[in-house]
């Protein structure tokens, strides 16, 4: 590869990592619109989440195989309760044998999704 093109790609994802927000600053933000917007208005807002960057930090809770493609899905406790947070999707089968429950993970991708269920706020994240 060559110098310029290396160059490139750091300075790429320097920039998507410099730009990414935090789990603990998103999911803050998320609970207080969902305290205060009503459910219409709080899945408008949550549609306006989508396509932005994350560079989080979480433990693997498990790893499953797609219904519908070869990829695979981590799902990834953020605050340390046991329960999943998030959804990182779209991993190959070579890498998700590697993972082992309650692994610390570290990824990157985007906000692909963010549903809500019986209060709970479950992010779903892809690469980018």
């Amino acid at each position: 590869m060559k110098l310029k093109t290396s160059i490139a790609i750091l300075l790429s994802v320097v920039s998507f990592m410099a730009n990414a927000i935090s789990y603990d600053s998103l999911d803050s933000k998320v609970k207080n619109k969902q305290k205060a917007l009503t459910e219409v208005q709080f899945d408008e807002y949550l549609l306006t989440l989508k396509g932005i960057g994350v560079n989080w930090r979480g433990k693997v809770l498990d790893v499953e195989k797609s219904w519908f493609d070869d990829s695979y899905t981590i799902n990834i406790d953020m605050d340390g309760n046991g329960i999943p947070d998030t959804k990182f999707k779209g991993l190959q089968k070579k890498h998700a044998l590697t993972l082992n429950k309650n692994q610390e993970y570290n990824f990157s991708g985007e906000i692909k999704s963010i549903d809500t269920m019986f209060g709970f706020v479950y992010y779903r994240i892809g690469s980018k």
